[in-house]
């Protein structure tokens, strides 16, 4: 297993958590799995799993973000946003990772309008995947995403929603932290008037803070 990233510093607990690609190249696809046992460095340098990967190892992401917005007729922005998130593994080799996002919200001064709500949570059956070979190319794809918009000016309110909402992996300059960006998500007004316009894009780059030492990895 080549470690291609790593957050943290320490070396060596008890279960640290990865996004391989899985060993079925037919399947191309992404799946997480867990190191039970410790890291450390081989002869190349790259952190390894001394010990064995488990299927079916699921992990606990909570990220937060400052100043999303979400740009349309309304331009509409709030002061924090926080996710929660479940990444698993598949049952069997090869298959993609199974991703489900528990928690949303959009918090401190929000304007013009003045609440962002979250709807229909948990946004189940979404996936990890490595759309291509690039290095760190990797996405965490949501299951369908609402968000409602109320305390509007004139006293409207706006529904939004999309089927799916593809974060993208970005690892900051030194591997101090790992973020999932929201890089103009389009959501579509479903709800609500139309002067919240047709579309508005969802741009936000939510930080992980739990766990602090998570791993991307190919095969």
């Amino acid at each position: 297993m080549k470690l291609i990233k790593a957050f943290g510093l320490s070396t060596m607990f008890v279960l640290a958590t990865m996004v391989v690609v899985g060993v079925d190249s037919a399947s191309a696809g992404t799946q997480v799995a867990g190191c039970l046992g410790f890291l450390e460095k081989d002869k190349n340098g790259h952190m390894s799993c001394v010990g064995t990967y488990h299927l079916g190892v699921a992990m606990k992401i909570k990220a937060g973000a400052s100043n999303p917005i979400f740009e349309g007729s309304l331009a509409q922005a709030c002061g924090e946003s926080n996710t929660a998130m479940t990444a698993q593994t598949g049952k069997e080799a090869g298959t993609e990772g199974i991703l489900s996002v528990t928690a949303l919200s959009f918090t401190g001064e929000c304007k013009p309008c003045s609440k962002v709500e979250a709807t229909g949570l948990p946004y189940a059956k979404g996936t990890i995947s490595m759309p291509s070979e690039v290095e760190d190319d990797f996405v965490f794809e949501s299951g369908a995403v609402s968000v409602t918009l109320a305390g509007c000016p004139f006293g409207i309110s706006c529904k939004f929603s999309a089927k799916n909402a593809k974060l993208k992996y970005v690892v900051s300059e030194g591997f101090t932290s790992n973020e999932l960006r929201a890089e103009g998500v389009a959501l579509e007004r479903v709800g609500g008037s139309e002067m919240c316009g047709s579309v508005s894009k969802w741009y936000a780059s939510y930080v992980a803070s739990t766990p602090s030492e998570w791993w991307l990895g190919l095969n």
